[in-house]
């Protein structure tokens, strides 16, 4: 499956924020967004995810344009973890899993056994089932972000729309959220995510497209777009790339620190 955005342009009001921007993006690959606060990567992730229109271009799955699929349709094909999520009242971790199966549920009809089987599941599949019974709420940021990346599986889409997954955490959890990030990919989810991060596109040996003021855009491999150049045009700051031997071992570095058990 591809998710393809062709000369995309959108934004608020009339006033357009994000101006002719193309990527594709298939399953089993990883794409970041890349750029400074304020060039419109929240923007362009809520116009992926519908939540406002499109004032120019296409988006189009396998050659469909998503114009002509329905919510419920759009919702099986795209799932969304958000940054941070407070529920308004205190439920288990698996009920919270459990939200994500709502698309797959009639209309006045209650999630029943196979949903709460299936939210279990994907508690498993990450490896966090013992916060199952938990308060949401209760849990640390890490442990919250990962209940996010299960809930969205729960959905069983076929891409993943991660907005910042590791913000605000620590190194450890930083490192645990993007070996999930790498993991999902390897088996099969398509993932585009943002990020503040530029040495994390490496970690996850993603494909890149650093959003430069005035609409400006430079995709392609880490190697390619996160050049010293680059980054000095983008951030108004002079930075050191460093060599391929260096990002080797900084993935070698981060894999022990989450299969803590070799």
């Amino acid at each position: 499956m591809i998710l393809e955005m062709n000369n995309v342009s959108c934004g608020y009001k009339g006033k357009i924020i994000v101006d002719g921007f193309s990527a594709a993006v298939s399953s089993g690959e990883i794409f970041c967004l890349l750029g400074p606060n304020g060039v419109g990567k929240t923007t362009l992730f809520k116009c992926i995810l519908g939540l406002i229109p499109l004032m120019g271009g296409s988006i189009s799955v396998d050659g469909r344009n998503t114009r002509e699929l329905t919510a419920s349709e759009y919702a099986k094909i795209i799932a969304y973890v958000p940054q941070a999520h407070t529920p308004p009242f205190s439920f288990s971790v698996l009920d919270v899993v459990v939200m994500g199966r709502t698309t797959n549920l009639g209309m006045f009809s209650q999630p029943g056994v196979k949903d709460y089987n299936e939210a279990a599941s994907c508690l498993e599949r990450l490896g966090i089932s013992h916060l199952s019974e938990r308060v949401y709420t209760e849990v640390s940021g890490g442990e919250r972000q990962m209940v996010l990346i299960a809930r969205a599986l729960a959905q069983q889409s076929s891409f993943l729309i991660m907005d910042e997954p590791t913000s605000n955490l620590d190194f450890g959890n930083q490192a645990r959220v993007l070996n999930t990030v790498c993991m999902l990919a390897e088996q099969g989810l398509g993932i585009i995510m943002t990020t503040h991060q530029p040495d994390q596109v490496f970690q996850c040996n993603a494909d890149v497209s650093l959003i430069i003021k005035q609409s400006k855009y430079i995709s392609g491999a880490a190697n390619e777009v996160i050049t010293e150049k680059n980054m000095r045009e983008a951030y108004d700051i002079d930075v050191a790339v460093l060599d391929a031997r260096y990002k080797e071992y900084e993935l070698r570095l981060c894999r022990p620190i989450i299969n803590s058990q070799e």
